[in-house]
This record gives structure tokens, sequence and C-alpha cells, in this order.
């Protein structure tokens, strides 16, 4: 609230021998979390702040007040200038936040990656490379095959600028794919087999790769999109030409090094162009900023995530481990904790609920590293890590692809900070600017977007001239003579200590389980949908946070419904970015300006989530044990019988959650697969009651009415 006080009068009483000072009588309490008020005596202003206690430190108020006394005090001194352009803070606050902290000068030489990993290879021939399911590599052997591949590259036209398709299952064979290209001097194209046919070929058009690696399993699968195909088992292929070198082939460090597609607002996925000194540099301050040494390093992301390159970059480059986990890891947590035990993982990167389920494990205790990315982490995660894993370090990391990888990164002190965790700070040779609508720099602790400059900023997005002259523009606050800023989107602040604090989102791109969507491309696969006239989609309150797409029919069909939708949407997009429920309206709520008004569809998701199926009743023990369960782990109201476990926001992730209760509910081992068998509670609670009947137990679940467990049942397998 803002007072001005026009009928202030201040009161003079004089007695003789007294002197009489107005004193300010304040109750202790505010009626609003922010109060400012001002009056004038004797033709000057006064103001005074009052604030809630539990919201504001003393210091961000009189900061806060520090700022509008300049605010105000140049507006009088010369009225005629835009508000946007009134200094707001003292010299020596902007030197701080625009120069002390991004001070960030390091003399990273690091030559080209390939190159970088061969030396590595020379020093420590015989150490194990790479390894992924029954298959292991040496650095020798890992160079040998690289070598080899490169060669065989090179004979078919592969050199700077060519990028080159990689269509590969994980294994130790995606690592030579992208090595050996990489030492071709071509740029590698990561295409993941689990993605959507439909996309992974608009993929490969919109990025003209002539060439296309792939494995005999594969072949064919891509044909018809202009890439030559070549199978990398075919060994007795390789032309004997001599090898040539970066040197001979006129490689540069700016020539591409890969070109990874992320979501795109236009509707159709953009391809980030990342060169070879943007790889350098965002390895080179891997290196330099982690000192613990990563023996064995778990790849868990999809190599088309550009997460993917910290691992497999930051581990060959010191003569680490790389272990790449099955794809199907992430959804099976038990399987992922043997394997950590197993390969003696010493350092992973990964979401904070994922992490959250391995903290328990007993089979983790070998990591010394856990750095989480892509989503918020929670500070009782941060408590609970510090409690079961003192002598292992977590990292928060922050960057967008467009800023190859990470740009900031925040150390977790002991206990975790006190409220929300911070993105940290710039990485070396890194800058960053918090600057308002105008491309002004906004005081410390206010809210802007911020802006990245330095060494990771890439060279913007493949045969999108427009785009990327719209998000990489002119650095015109560094020293770097055609240095450029990238525009991130995010809404940050920087807070006193010069660690930056996330707020949100500028625009409507979300982040779900860690993956960067932007909903236009969602919905315009939707209005593609036969039977859908319009669509909008929102992403609903996190933990669990879940799409939620809002239709309009073109007429009564059966083709809009959810079954339906989602096997037309997985065809052509990835399964992270396939809406978990649907909504049928008459029209999308509109702005006045005519566009679709999104804070109404966010009161509207409670009818989204509302069940495909009518609302049935639990009607046994077993089944009101899973009801419960399933409404405390989805976060949802109601649960009938009928409902989908994963048409209610279910995914990979909760599935191991959900064996988890069930183990301490029916003391039950429940395999994963049963919950894509039996996806409804009527139907897990009738394999449950069969396995339990079969094996002598009662029929009565273990979860009591009050949903306090029961004592312990026998142990029986599903």
């Amino acid at each position: 609230m803002f007072n001005f006080l026009t009928n202030y009068r201040p009161i003079h009483m004089a007695l003789p021998g007294v002197t009489l000072t107005p004193e300010r009588n304040h109750s202790g309490a505010v009626q609003f979390d922010l109060v400012v008020s001002m009056y004038e005596v004797d033709g000057r202003l006064y103001c005074s702040a009052d604030y809630s206690t539990d919201l504001f430190e003393r210091s961000t108020v009189d900061r806060m007040m520090d700022h509008f006394a300049r605010l105000l005090t140049a507006g009088a001194a010369d009225p005629g200038r835009r508000l946007s352009e009134l200094p707001m803070w003292p010299p020596e606050q902007r030197q701080q936040v625009l120069v002390e902290w991004n001070d960030t000068r390091a003399d990273f030489t690091a030559p080209f990656l390939h190159r970088m990993i061969a030396e590595q290879a020379a020093r420590t021939p015989d150490a194990p490379a790479v390894a992924a399911g029954d298959g292991r590599l040496t650095y020798r052997e890992l160079a040998a095959r690289a070598a080899r591949l490169a060669r065989r590259l090179r004979h078919l036209g592969a050199g700077p600028d060519t990028l080159v398709g990689l269509y590969l299952d994980r294994s130790v064979d995606l690592v030579v794919g992208i090595l050996g290209v990489l030492q071709a001097g071509a740029a590698y194209l990561p295409l993941d087999p689990a993605y959507p046919g439909e996309r992974l070929a608009f993929m490969l058009r919109d990025a003209g790769a002539p060439l296309l690696v792939t494995h005999g399993s594969l072949a064919g699968r891509l044909a018809g999109h202009g890439a030559r195909e070549m199978r990398l088992e075919d060994e007795a292929a390789e032309p004997h030409p001599g090898s040539r070198g970066p040197a001979a082939l006129g490689l540069t460090p700016d020539h591409l090094a890969y070109v990874i597609y992320t979501s795109g607002s236009s509707g159709r996925p953009k391809g980030v162009q990342v060169s070879h000194r943007n790889l350098a540099h965002s390895t080179a301050a891997r290196l330099a900023y982690y000192r613990e040494p990563v023996r064995a390093f778990l790849l868990l992301s999809s190599f088309a995530f550009d997460s993917s390159v910290a691992g497999i970059f930051g581990t060959l480059a010191q003569g680490g481990l790389l272990v790449v986990a099955p794809g199907d890891l992430q959804g099976d947590v038990s399987r992922l904790g043997a394997w950590i035990e197993r390969e003696q993982i010493s350092h992973l990167l990964c979401v904070p609920s994922l992490y959250a389920l391995l903290l328990d494990m007993p089979e983790t205790a070998s990591l010394r590293g856990a750095i989480v990315a892509g989503e918020a982490c929670p500070p009782e995660l941060v408590a609970r890590h510090f409690a079961l894993r003192p002598d292992t370090g977590l990292w928060n990391e922050y960057g967008p692809t467009e800023g190859s990888v990470w740009s900031t990164v925040y150390a977790f002190p002991p206990g975790g900070p006190a409220g929300k965790a911070p993105i940290g700070r710039p990485i070396g040779n890194v800058q960053v600017y918090v600057l308002d609508p105008a491309g002004c720099p906004v005081p410390l602790g206010a809210p802007g977007e911020l802006f990245v400059g330095g060494g990771g900023v890439t060279r913007g997005y493949l045969g999108r001239p427009e785009l990327t002259a719209e998000r990489f523009v002119p650095d015109a606050l560094g020293a770097e003579p055609g240095g450029r800023l990238y525009r991130t989107g995010d809404l940050v602040r920087f807070l006193p200590d010069g660690e930056i604090l996330f707020l949100g989102r500028i625009d409507q791109q979300v982040k779900v389980r860690g993956y960067r969507i932007e909903l236009e491309e969602i919905e315009t696969v939707l209005r593609a949908c036969p039977g859908v006239r319009d669509a909008a989609v929102a992403a609903s309150a996190p933990r669990p946070q879940r799409l939620v797409a809002f239709l309009v029919l073109a007429g009564e069909t059966d083709t809009a419904q959810p079954q339906a939708l989602r096997a037309f949407l997985r065809e052509r997009l990835p399964e992270y970015m396939v809406p978990t429920a649907f909504a049928v309206l008459p029209a999308l709520p509109l702005t006045p300006n005519g566009k679709v008004d999104r804070r109404a569809l966010a009161g509207m998701e409670g009818a989204a989530l509302a069940h495909a199926a009518p609302y049935a009743a639990p009607r046994t023990p077993t089944e009101d044990a899973l009801v419960r369960i399933w409404r405390d782990l989805l976060q949802v109201e109601q649960v009938g019988i009928h409902d989908n476990f994963f048409d209610l926001g279910g995914h990979s992730l909760l599935t191991t959650q959900l064996a988890s209760r069930l183990r301490d509910a029916f003391q039950l081992e429940v395999p994963l697969q049963a919950f894509f068998e039996e996806p409804t509670v009527a139907g897990l609670a009738e394999s449950i009651e069969v396995a339990r009947w079969a094996h002598g137990a009662v029929s009565a679940p273990g979860l009591a009415t009050d949903g306090e467990p029961v004592e312990a049942l026998e142990e029986v397998e599903i």
C-alpha cells in the first residue's frame, strides 16, 4: 500500500523550558505486506516504510527505500527523462552487480574435445572408458573405433559444418559415433530412437544432414529423408586413405560440434547450433569448477538432451568411466541403484525428483558428487541429502541449450539455503545480467529477465535467422567487441550475496520433469488432431507437475477421446510432451485483446483432471487402500477404481514410488511391468489379491482405515 498524506500537519507546541519531539507510535503490526507513506513538512518530502518481518529483511527494505529515494531525486533533477531511464541505484552497487560479480575471466585454452580425449587415451590406453549393458571399451578401443569411423565419414564427404545424424541405441556404439563424427571434423545430430518417427524425420530433413549413422536393427526406419545411411557395424566398409587431422580439414573452433533440437514456440522444434569453441568452453569450465575427480559417471539423460554433453565430455576428458544407462533405467529405481552399486558410480546428474528416490537407497553409497538440474530443488531434499550423504557434494546447475549446457552453478552448503535454492553464480568466462524490458540493468534485488553472455553463447538456431536475431542480441554491457547476449526468458533476481534466484518465466515456456517445453508446439499438434478446432495447453501446479490440454471440438466426434488424442500425439511428440489430462470447453477463454487467457485456464485445471471413466467407489479394502495411495501420490482429490494411473498424471518415476508404497502397505514386491499391464485400481487390486491368496496370506490389505500400516504380513511376489 502507498499512502501520500496530503492532510498531514505537524504539531508545533512550545512550553517554557521544555523541548517537545514527535514520536511515532507503532502497534507492532501491519495490515499489508509493505506500506510506504509520504508526507510533506516545510517543503521537504519525508518517507517511511512499514513491512512484514516474516517476508522482508531490514536490509532489503533499506535497499528498496534507497532505490526509491534515488528515483525521486533523479526525476526531480531531470523531469524530462523517461521513467525507465532514471537511475535508481548507487554507482558502487552498479559496479558490483555488472562488473565485479561478472569478473569470471579464466584461461581456458582447451583444444578440440575429441583431441583432448584422444590425448587421454594415449596416457591411459587400458583404463575403462565406456560401459553400457554388457559392452565395455577401454580408452584404446574407443579411440581406435572412433578413428575408423572418422575415416569412413571423411571418405563419404563429411567435414567442417557437415551434419551427421546419429540414430543409435544407448550403447558403447553411441559414444563411438559421437567421437567419430567429431574426429571427422563434422557435427553430430542426435536422433534418439525413443522419439516418435515423425519427429525424427522432421529433424533430419530440417537439419539437411547428408549422412546418417545407425545400427542394423534400426536401418531403414528413417529412409527417404535425404540422408545416406551408414551402418556402424560394417567394419569391412572402412576405406584406406590416410587420416587427416583438423588442420588439414580446415577445422576451426567456430565450426559446428553438434546441433540439438529443442521445443519450438512456432509449433515445430528448432535446432541449436553449438560450436567446438562452445563445447570446449563448457567442458573446460566444468573441469575447473569441480575439483572431485570423476571416477565413474552415470549417464541417465537422452543424448538428444543437452545435459548429456556434461556427462560425456566432462567424464572422458579427465579419464573417467562413462556408464551409459539403459533407456528404461530411470523408470526402475531399484535397477538403477543396482547399476550404481555395480559400477561404483561416483557422480551423476539428474532432476531433483529422481535424486529424491535415490537418496534412501543404500546402493548409492559410492556417490561423491550429485548435480541436480532441470527443475526447482526442494529445501527438504537438500536437508535429506546432508542428513544421509554428508560426505557427498550437492550442486544445482542452470543453463539453456543456447548457453552450451550450463551458465551458472550453486554449491549447496551443509544444511542447504534458508529458503529457495538459488541457481548460483556464473561459471568461468560467462557473464549474466538481469535486465528490464527496455534492456536496462535492474537494481540489486529487483526482478528482471536473465541474459547470458560469454563463451557459452552459441551460434543461434539452424536455418532460423529471424528467431536467432530475436533471442541473440548485441552485448551492450560487456567489453568483448561483437559480443552477444542470449535472452533466456527466465525471470530472476540477484540476492545480496551475488547468488541468483530463479522466479519463473516471462513467456509460456515450462519445464516438466526437467524437459524444456514450448506449449505452443503441443497446441499446434493438437489443432491438427481430427475433430479438434482449437486447443490450449497449461502446466498445472508443481509436485507433480502435469501438462493439461483444453480443447474446443469441431463437432460431436469420437476421435477427440483422450485415448485417441494420446495415440495421435505420441506419433508426433516425445512422451514427456503428451498432456496428462484433457478437458473439452465450448470456447477458450480470451483476454480483451483476443489472446488466450492463461490465468483463466489455470482455474480450470481441476475440470481437466476429471476422469475419462465414470466415478466408481472402491468395493474392497484392497481397492480402498489403493485409492488412498493413488490420491496421495498423484495429488488428486478423487480416484475411482476404473481410473487409469497414467491418465491421472502417473509416469515412470511415480511408478517407482507406487511400488514402494505397495511394498509397505501389502508386503508385496510388485514388478513395475504390472502397473502397465493393470493400470487401474480395480485391475491392480485383483492382481494383488490373487497373489496374496496364492501365497496363503489373509485377504485384508496391509493398510488400516486411518491410513496407517497394519502388522507386517508374509512377503510374496506377484
